[in-house]
């Protein structure tokens, strides 16, 4: 995306704040997990994740704004917001949770919420990086990009599937409800961090020197 975006618009600090807020839900998502204080951890993560996807939501809303504001298709308003509501309605039930107001079942509930909002962002993501290709000046790597927006979107998808369908189960009740929903916390905001605009950017830049070098190198005769 052009720096337009990135710096005049806060667009990294917006990222980088989503990193750190899933990769604190990762953190207290695999404590929970070895059994310390599991309930209590399954609630605070979900805070955690529930802010890190609100903020996600307002970073899409930055780039929808900076991409010109008109609705087309498919981006309609509801859908624009679905990312942010789903962060703040998931928050506010594990904040209940975390009180004591029946966390077995409103933990798990947010995290479905977590998985709905992934799968409604794939298709926010699609239709947002096709705007973002059409303002693009880069016309020779479009197919590759919009390649690349595509693979995001089916990630996203999946994720929020996968994510959405143990918390559920959680939701029902069982003997493992607590360790799905753990889980279910760890895959979305995994997929948060590592298909962040931030992670790409730290890749980019660790394989930069191994790329240059591999161009330098003359080839043996």
């Amino acid at each position: 995306m052009p720096a337009s975006y990135d710096y005049a618009q806060g667009g990294w600090a917006s990222e980088i704040f989503e990193v750190l807020a899933s990769l604190g839900a990762i953190a207290l998502a695999v404590c929970g997990l070895t059994g310390i204080l599991a309930p209590i951890l399954a609630a605070a993560a979900t805070i955690v994740l529930g802010v890190a996807l609100a903020a996600d939501g307002v970073g899409l809303l930055r780039r929808y704004k900076w991409t010109g504001g008109r609705d087309e298709g498919a981006w309609s308003a509801p859908l624009r917001f679905a990312v942010l509501v789903a962060g703040l309605m998931g928050a506010a039930l594990a904040v209940f949770a975390l009180f004591g107001a029946d966390p077995a079942f409103l933990t798990p509930v947010a995290s479905a919420l977590f998985g709905a909002g992934l799968i409604l962002r794939s298709n926010v993501v699609w239709e947002l990086s096709l705007r973002e290709l059409a303002h693009s000046t880069k016309r020779d790597s479009l197919s590759l990009r919009a390649e690349a927006a595509g693979n995001d979107a089916a990630v996203f998808a999946l994720a929020g599937f996968v994510s959405g369908a143990l918390a559920s189960i959680a939701a029902a009740g069982g003997p493992n409800d607590l360790t799905l929903n753990l889980v279910a916390i760890v895959v979305a905001a995994s997929t948060l961090v590592l298909w962040s605009r931030v992670a790409m950017a730290v890749a980019a830049r660790l394989l930069q020197p191994t790329l240059f070098i591999r161009r330098r190198t003359p080839i043996a005769r």
